[in-house]
This record gives structure tokens, C-alpha cells and sequence, in this order.
């Protein structure tokens, strides 16, 4: 028996990596010069202009935001889930989601949230359990128009 936490872990770290994909510059070998670094500006007037540097840590940061909002949309689905709670899951989540997810009632049993990555075109958020499979909630939207839970997926032990 305790060989399947070990087991486990390995799974949980597959499956999120399986469902995830890249989305930053992070590990590309990109940098950006801090001010003052080599890089010049011309006075205004002497025929060019000053471009901005493009920045890797902006599109970082930008997905850092998107997955924190995503894990506040799962984990509040989550919550609705362990109370029986369908009027606050509808708030953060889709029909299908709550169908998926409260089709089989909460055993008193947490599980651990384990983190959300960029899949395809939703962000994935991951849950696992004791003895339990992995519940994957993916989660859909943008800053403008808030992140909902589309869909769940529960992947069996």
C-alpha cells in the first residue's frame, strides 16, 4: 500500500504535464537588458524612434495571472462540490462541469490541489485524492470576461 503514493505522484505529474503546454519564453535562453545596459535612445528630433524591449517576464507574468484566477475558479468549484453547494457552482462554473463533478457526492475525503498550467486552450487545474483518481477541472475565459470552469474531467486511478 505504500507504494501507490509514490505511484501516485508520478501519475499526478504526468497527467499535468500531459494536459499542459508552454506559454512563456521561460528557459529559451531570452533575457532582458535592465536600463542603462547597452542599450541607447537618441534625443527627440534626430529622425528614429525608441522601441521598447519585449519583455519574456510580461507574457510570464500574464500567465501567472490567468492561472491564479483559473486555481480561484476551480477551487471554488471544489468547494461548492464538498457542501453540495449547485447555486455556487453555477457562479464559477458550466453546466457540464457541475453535471461532471456532482454526479458522484463528495466522500468527506480532500483532496490536494496540485496546480494549474496552460493546456491547449484552457488552463488545467489538478486535483488528487487518497485512493481516489485525479479530478481535472479545465478552466476557460480571459481577464476581460472572467475564468469559468467548462469542463471536468475525473481520470481514474
Amino acid at each position: 500500500m505504500r507504494l501507490r503514493r509514490p505511484a501516485a505522484l508520478f501519475a499526478a505529474a504526468l497527467l499535468l504535464a500531459s494536459a499542459c503546454g508552454s506559454t512563456d519564453n521561460e528557459g529559451s535562453g531570452s533575457t532582458t537588458k535592465p536600463a542603462g545596459s547597452g542599450s541607447t535612445t537618441k534625443p527627440a528630433g534626430s529622425g528614429s524612434t525608441t522601441k521598447p524591449a519585449r519583455s519574456s517576464t510580461t507574457a510570464a507574468a500574464a500567465a501567472r495571472k490567468a492561472a491564479d484566477a483559473a486555481e480561484v475558479a476551480a477551487s471554488a468549484l471544489y468547494a461548492a462540490w464538498k457542501t453540495d453547494d449547485t447555486e455556487a457552482a453555477a457562479k464559477v462554473a458550466d453546466k457540464a462541469a457541475i453535471d461532471v463533478l456532482f454526479a458522484e457526492a463528495y466522500s468527506g475525503t480532500d483532496q490536494k490541489f496540485y496546480g494549474c498550467g496552460q493546456a491547449k486552450a484552457a488552463i488545467a487545474c489538478v486535483y488528487f485524492g487518497k485512493g481516489k483518481s485525479a479530478t481535472k477541472y479545465l478552466v476557460k475565459g480571459s481577464a476581460e470576461t472572467g475564468y469559468r470552469v467548462a469542463t471536468v474531467e475525473i481520470v481514474p486511478e
